[in-house]
């Protein structure tokens, strides 16, 4: 429940921005959406190194554990893509909205 408050306060403050009919409100909200989706992603990660670590057998290979940890995000949605935790069209939707290619 911890991890879920940021993202929530992150799109209940873009939900506010774009209340206020400004392009510049339109850009704020836009950021903070981008805010909540990174957070989203990288909670993700940690809690699959948290079960890879926790688990008898490791499942994760080393590469994926550094994609997982490191501070690459576009490594990161492609770690998450590989293990079918973000669908193949939502990888494209965040390719055209601006992020790294996948």
């Amino acid at each position: 429940m911890r991890s879920i408050v940021p993202i929530a306060e992150q799109l209940d403050r873009a939900l506010a921005e774009l209340a206020i009919d400004h392009p510049l409100n339109g850009r704020i909200a836009l950021i903070l959406v981008d805010n909540g989706l990174e957070l989203m992603c990288h909670q993700k990660c940690a809690d699959l190194l948290f079960e890879d670590r926790h688990r008898n057998s490791r499942r994760l290979t080393p590469q994926q554990r550094n994609d997982a940890r490191g501070r690459a995000f576009d490594r990161k949605i492609h770690f998450l893509k590989e293990l079918g935790h973000i669908p193949d069209d939502q990888v494209r939707a965040m390719a055209i909205l601006g992020y790294q290619k996948f």
